[in-house]
């Protein structure tokens, strides 16, 4: 063998030590990526049972309804922090169903009663009513980001898609200052007055008439 033939020889055996290393490299990366595929594909699929059932745990801690006196211990709550608990869940009508002009976006949480007022400048509102689908609301709270609404102060129900409290009122004529405004029972009371008071003075008048008449012969 000559020297020619054996540097061939190593040279054929550099080439395919090369390529047996180049697949051995080739097949240990494809089987890591395809490692790390299934590990991403494994993770993506627990963090979304995870939400899923945190979802679901989420879902079974709000309940349907509540008791009001667990929504004031929250309203107490958030009030001794400074804060002012409140709702946008809620819209201001007039007795036509109409949005009121210039009324406010939210509500505060508790009883309605007390938070009834409506003012807006240059407008004298009467409160009439708090609805919610048509039932009387009478008090409004809040449970885990969750608004509830109660008829009762005793239960509440969780408000439902959609859902509003709807606050109704009745624009009322501005009185004028100075200007009196009388009752019925006051105005028949006043005409009253005045029939009795004619009815006193007649005589009186038939007297005044009657010596006119005896002065003029």
């Amino acid at each position: 063998m000559n020297l020619e033939t054996v540097s061939a020889s190593e040279d054929e055996t550099s080439v395919v030590t090369e390529q047996e290393e180049t697949q051995d490299t080739e097949a240990f990366t494809s089987e890591t990526d395809a490692q790390q595929t299934e590990t991403e594909q494994t993770s993506e699929q627990f963090t979304s049972e995870t939400e899923t059932e945190t979802s679901a745990e989420t879902e079974k801690q709000i309940p349907d309804s509540i008791e009001v006196e667990k929504l004031e211990k929250e309203i107490q709550e958030a009030t001794s922090n400074g804060q002012v608990p409140t709702t946008k869940l809620v819209e201001y009508v007039d007795e036509s169903g109409n949005a009121i002009e210039g009324a406010p976006e939210t509500i505060e949480l508790g009883t309605i009663a007390d938070h009834k007022n409506l003012t807006i400048t240059g407008k004298n509102y009467e409160f009439k009513s708090a609805k919610v689908n048509d039932a009387d609301c009478s008090f409004i709270g809040v449970y885990k980001d969750t608004v509830y609404w109660s008829s009762d102060n005793i239960n509440a129900n969780k408000f439902t898609d959609g859902q509003k409290l709807i606050m109704t009122y009745a624009l009322k004529e501005k009185k004028h200052r100075g200007q009196k405004t009388w009752s019925k029972k006051q105005i028949l009371q006043k005409l009253k007055n005045q029939k009795q008071k004619h009815r006193r003075s007649l005589p009186n008048l038939i007297l005044i008439s009657m010596s006119l008449l005896m002065e003029t012969r």
